[in-house]
C-alpha cells in the first residue's frame, strides 16, 4: 500500500491509535485496511450499491423528472470525487 510506504510514521501512528466506533475501539488504521484493494475494496462494493440505488429509485418518479435528477447525480458524484481526491492529497502531503 502506498501509504505504509510513503509514510511510514504515519502508519505506525495509526495502526498503535484506537478509536471508538459504536462503542468499541478499533485501531485507527482499519478504515485503510477495509477500503483498500487488499482489504477486500468496499468502495467499490459502495459504489455498486449507491447506483443500484440510484437506479431503483428512478422506478418511483415521474419520467419527466429522470433527466434532472440525472443531472443533480453527476455533480453529487463530482463533488464526492473532488472531496475523496483532496482528502487524500492531504494524506499525501508532507
Amino acid at each position: 500500500m502506498a501509504l505504509a510506504t510513503d509514510c511510514p510514521d504515519l502508519v505506525a501512528y495509526l495502526r498503535h491509535t484506537e478509536v471508538e466506533i459504536a462503542g468499541r475501539l478499533h485501531s485507527a488504521y482499519r478504515w485503510f485496511s477495509i477500503h483498500s484493494g487488499h482489504g477486500g475494496a468496499v468502495e467499490a462494493e459502495h459504489f455498486a450499491w449507491a447506483t443500484r440505488g440510484a437506479r431503483l429509485a428512478f422506478d418511483y418518479l415521474e419520467p419527466d423528472l429522470h433527466d434532472p435528477l440525472h443531472q443533480q447525480l453527476l455533480l453529487g458524484f463530482v463533488d464526492f470525487t473532488r472531496d475523496h481526491r483532496e482528502f487524500f492529497e492531504n494524506v499525501n502531503s508532507p
